[in-house]
């Protein structure tokens, strides 16, 4: 997993982030688990950069899904870890169809995924490659006024795995 450093160009912020395993529990636990897209955020109640959930519109998951029907073998055969690439092609379906469901259920806006506040200001991409500077647009750093910044630091192992419900409040403790 990739690791992360957010810091601030006018005052001493700085703090790391690490890609963690979120997902939503759909009420069966690993079994009907979707991945929570995310973006990293400004968090007013933190104060600090965290990871926050992404929710995409209808229209772009209705598109997303279009164009992963019409893909084949070249595209699934890169994510078909022990499965067949027919077999990945079905499991990335489903998971897409079970998103779609989640989005036009879904009530609350998007949260942070530390505190749960829904109070945040969304980093959105970067057009620009890892490798190559910021891996999202910067912001204004609400701390000080300058200019904030994230950028890719390297890998990082974190086998951490926290569980949400559809409207993005996480689940304190899983059974495994």
């Amino acid at each position: 997993m990739s690791s992360y450093e957010a810091k601030c160009d006018r005052c001493s912020y700085k703090r790391k982030l690490y890609d963690i395993l979120r997902s939503y529990d759909l009420g069966d636990g690993y079994k009907s688990a979707v991945t929570i897209r995310r973006q990293y955020a400004w968090c007013h109640q933190c104060q600090q950069t965290v990871s926050a959930e992404l929710l995409e519109d209808l229209p772009s998951l209705e598109a997303e899904l279009t164009q992963a029907n019409g893909r084949g073998e070249e595209f699934y055969s890169g994510f078909a870890f022990g499965n067949t690439w027919e077999e990945e092609k079905i499991r990335y379906l489903d998971d897409l169809k079970q998103r779609i469901s989640l989005r036009k259920a879904r009530v609350a806006p998007p949260k942070c995924l530390d505190c749960g506040s829904p109070n945040i200001i969304g980093m959105p991409e970067s057009d620009g490659d890892d490798d190559e500077g910021p891996i999202v647009q910067p912001i204004e750093h609400p701390g000080c006024g300058g200019t904030l910044t994230i950028t890719s630091i390297g890998l990082a192992l974190n086998r951490a795995w926290f569980f949400y419900t559809p409207e993005g409040d996480k689940i304190e403790s899983q059974e495994s």
